[in-house]
């Protein structure tokens, strides 16, 4: 995380795991996914499964002040940017409701700014 001009601080975000399979960090962007005022980090992710892609969304409240060791994620209840899949599962198709950037932030403008 940048702390001041070229300076950087090195922070824990988060494991991704999928059944030992490479999970890829696809996105990482700021929204303000709560109640407060302060954007907070938001981290899509990917991993290819039979069938289809896995989406991981995950979203991080007080990112910036103070600095913290480890970001604190916020649960996927709280924000309403849940993980799926997309692709065929069990003979059905599946369908992920949160693939892009724009469908959070969609999402998000819904939830918090009406």
């Amino acid at each position: 995380m940048p702390t001041a001009g070229d300076y950087y601080k090195r922070i824990l975000i988060d494991s991704f795991s999928n059944d030992g399979k490479l999970v890829k960090i696809s996105k990482v962007f700021f929204a303000n996914a709560d109640s407060d005022q302060t954007k907070e980090m938001v981290i899509m992710a990917t991993a290819s499964e039979p069938g289809g892609t896995m989406y991981y969304n995950r979203v991080y409240d007080n990112v910036f002040k103070p600095m913290p060791g480890q970001l604190r994620r916020i649960p996927e209840a709280k924000t309403k940017i849940e993980s799926g899949f997309e692709g065929m599962k069990n003979g059905k198709q599946s369908h992920s409701k949160f693939r892009s950037e724009e469908d959070i932030l969609e999402t998000l403008k819904k939830e918090w700014h009406n």
